[in-house]
């Protein structure tokens, strides 16, 4: 059979290591095409004068697409700490009240039109969420502000018109935070083509079941690859290494 192998991390750079960092994060690996998460992937942040120094690949993935997958850091230390969460039914806002005020014009990190990522926000138990995780890392697109200098701040920010219910604010299960998107790390994935061994188990998947096979040979110029295997491989079945 003919295929396109996937990819691996060769190495993770760093063009900017983000702000607020006094401790460091968990890393979530987003793949650019399908916007879902790759799970199959472990890594590491270290931190230094406040922001992300270095990433450690722990646990490789190997199905990468040739899209260079975005990386999101979640479980932030920065940012601003939510203190109330209200929702309009009528225009799908989300207004946001700060844990922490700001005493001089220019301070606040918020702006209209800029984009947002908000954790950590809990709710009783049936709701679609407030959170950026529970909308596939998304980051909201800030609507209105309230700097309100001196005092306590506000942000307000707009679900997609599909959300019904993101359920009912919960101070007890929430530690809150609202991120700008100037505060993130960004970085910049170099990506290494995977090769077939020979003997290599690899795994046959269609939507009916999974199956097993041996690499009796890889043609890494022509992508040609050859497999034995018990049962039959059919057309679309879905090949992957161990």
């Amino acid at each position: 059979m003919r295929i396109e192998e996937l990819n691996s991390f060769s190495n993770i750079g760093i063009t900017s290591g983000g702000k607020g960092y006094n401790s460091k994060p968990s890393l979530v690996v987003i793949d650019a095409i399908t916007g879902n998460q790759i799970k199959n992937v472990i890594l590491d942040a270290e931190i230094k004068n406040g922001g992300v120094s270095k990433v450690n690949i722990r646990e490789n993935a190997k199905n990468l697409s040739e899209a260079s997958p975005n990386i999101l850091t979640i479980n932030n230390p920065n940012g601003v700490g939510i203190n109330t969460v209200g929702f309009n039914t009528i225009t799908n806002e989300v207004t946001l009240s700060l844990k922490t005020g700001f005493s001089t014009t220019g301070s606040f990190p918020f702006h209209v039109g800029g984009k947002v990522f908000v954790e950590g926000v809990g709710i009783a138990s049936t709701g679609s969420g407030y959170n950026s995780t529970d909308y596939n890392f998304k980051f909201f697109e800030v609507t209105e502000i309230d700097a309100n200098i001196g005092g306590i701040g506000s942000v307000t920010y707009k679900l997609d018109s599909t959300v019904t219910n993101p359920g009912t604010y919960v101070t007890t299960k929430s530690s809150g935070r609202i991120i700008p998107f100037e505060f993130f790390p960004v970085f910049d994935p170099k990506l290494i083509k995977n090769e077939f061994s020979f003997g290599e188990t690899v795994v046959i998947e269609n939507p009916t079941g999974i199956k097993y096979g041996q690499v009796s040979s890889w043609d890494t110029t022509n992508k040609i690859l050859k497999i034995n295997s018990p049962k039959e491989i059919l057309v679309n079945d879905n090949i992957r290494g161990l």
